[in-house]
């Protein structure tokens, strides 16, 4: 059987009783490159994918978006995550664009239909 490239990072226990394990691969690095710390495969090849979102939207967060946009936590949310494309979700995303003075075509993504299978199936019965 080969190895995994994974080590386990993280026990949830209930009491005595470990409930689950996660497992994962990270890299510590210093500001030159060099690896200080490692857990499981150090070279694996990944894609943050959605995982970075919450770190993309923390310089907006640090430097007084929230303040200045007057975000709610709603918005907040749907910045750090991915989103089904479910009426409130559009509306969440539509009353953001509004609030920062951006329009859909000034998003670079384009648009596809909703994963929400019932929202989509709605609006294909509203011809959408």
């Amino acid at each position: 059987m080969p190895s995994s490239p994974y080590a386990p990072l993280v026990e949830v226990t209930r009491g005595p009783v470990v409930e689950s394990v996660h497992s994962g691969a990270l890299a510590v690095v210093d500001a030159h490159g060099k690896l200080i710390a490692s857990a499981g495969d150090p070279n694996l090849v990944t894609y943050l994918r959605s995982s970075s979102k919450p770190l993309q939207v923390l310089p907006l967060l640090e430097r007084g978006g929230v303040q200045a946009f007057n975000l709610s936590d709603k918005e907040i949310a749907l910045m750090c995550a991915s989103h089904s494309g479910t009426d409130e979700h559009y509306a969440t995303v539509t009353a953001l664009q509004a609030k920062i003075g951006i329009s859909e075509s000034d998003l670079l993504c384009g648009v596809h239909a909703p994963t929400h299978t019932a929202t989509a199936e709605a609006m294909r019965q509203r011809g959408e």
